[in-house]
């Protein structure tokens, strides 16, 4: 019986996961947190994130479930699960993640709002596994700038996508 709970358990946490996918805003709304002007009403997380109340209020409930939020006192912080990613999802959900944030790429690219970078390369194929190192480096370097931040007063979203290019899409 025991087993079969850990598996319901499972499933359930990887439904949830799949809901905070397909909203691409929930890292957005999870590092609001730690925004110095941050108020956990939805109506004032959706005005600053730029999505609507119903979405802001669904994503602090899918992001306390899944333990990416947790209630200290009267505070919403970071939960333990805030990095640790959507392992274990199918890349359909996940390519619904990407579609989302290059959306918002997109309006920001349009309005002059983010720094962009595009970089093609040669390399061996026996490299890529390295390459992917060299990413992950660089993630782990940006979170710990973040934690590092007393005071934060932006949201930022940094995408990353190293593919093999294949023709003319």
């Amino acid at each position: 019986m025991a087993g079969l709970r850990e598996k319901l358990d499972d499933l359930s946490r990887k439904a949830a996961w799949a809901k905070v996918i397909v909203g691409w805003y929930h890292g957005a709304v999870q590092h609001a947190v730690r925004l110095k002007d941050f108020s956990p009403e939805p109506a004032r997380i959706a005005a600053r994130v730029g999505i609507d109340e119903a979405q802001a209020a669904a994503a602090l409930r899918y992001l306390l479930r899944l333990g990416h939020l947790q209630v200290r006192g009267a505070k919403l912080i970071l939960g333990p699960e805030a990095q640790r990613g959507a392992s274990g999802l199918p890349r359909t959900m996940l390519r619904l993640d990407q579609v989302g944030v290059m959306a918002a790429a997109r309006t920001a690219l349009d309005s002059d709002a983010g720094d962009f970078l595009a970089l093609t390369v040669a390399l061996d194929r026996g490299r890529l596994a390295e390459a992917r190192q060299v990413l992950r480096a660089c993630q782990r370097a940006l979170l710990d700038l973040s934690d590092a931040s007393t005071k934060p007063d932006a949201i930022m979203t940094l995408a990353l996508q190293l593919f093999e290019q294949k023709g003319t899409p």
